[in-house]
């Protein structure tokens, strides 16, 4: 689990009760989206493609997919078991 996911939902709720109907946000605007553990994210989530030898390991950068996601207002909660 993303430890960030809820933060990050209560913000997007918090956005969509504050911004006027004049502001468009997102389609994708704080809905969870899940990714696979072998697509890099930026974050406190393991990208551990199914290793062990990978746990902890640190990514440099989100996948060009994650950041697509993220730009348009998802949020990536946790891997999928």
């Amino acid at each position: 689990m993303n430890p960030d996911a809820l933060d990050l939902a209560q913000k997007a709720d918090y956005e969509r009760k504050t911004k006027p109907p004049s502001v468009p946000l997102s389609k994708l605007h704080g809905i969870p989206i899940l990714v696979k553990d072998n697509t890099a994210t930026k974050d406190k989530l393991n990208t551990t493609a199914a290793s062990y030898a990978l746990l902890g390991s640190v990514m440099p950068r989100d996948a060009g997919v994650v950041t697509k996601l993220r730009e348009a207002g998802a949020i990536i909660p946790e891997r999928p078991a």
